[in-house]
């Protein structure tokens, strides 16, 4: 796939198509993104992970977003994580 996925300041999660220059958004997240990662689950799934600075934490999956690229599908529910003490930012 050829995509760029973006976070933003309101918790939008944005992926970009580069070769239509299409978007898709998704806002579960209520906050600030913190993280994004792009991971592959047991059944090779490409899964896209992101956090916010509340601690939420959500899962979209890219390989039914690259057979169909008008939706984004959002893997189960939003989960809160735990943030370090420290560091509020960083989610653990």
């Amino acid at each position: 796939m050829n995509y760029h996925i973006t976070g933003h300041e309101n918790g939008t999660i944005c992926v970009w198509n580069a070769d239509t220059g299409s978007t898709v958004t998704s806002r579960v997240l209520r906050q600030t993104i913190s993280s994004l990662i792009e991971a592959t689950d047991l059944k090779r799934n490409k899964l896209l992970v992101a956090s916010d600075y509340s601690g939420r934490i959500a899962i979209w999956n890219l390989t039914l977003h690259s057979l169909n690229p008008s939706i984004l599908v959002q893997e189960g529910s939003v989960i809160t994580g735990f943030h370090l003490r420290e560091d509020p930012g960083i989610v653990y």
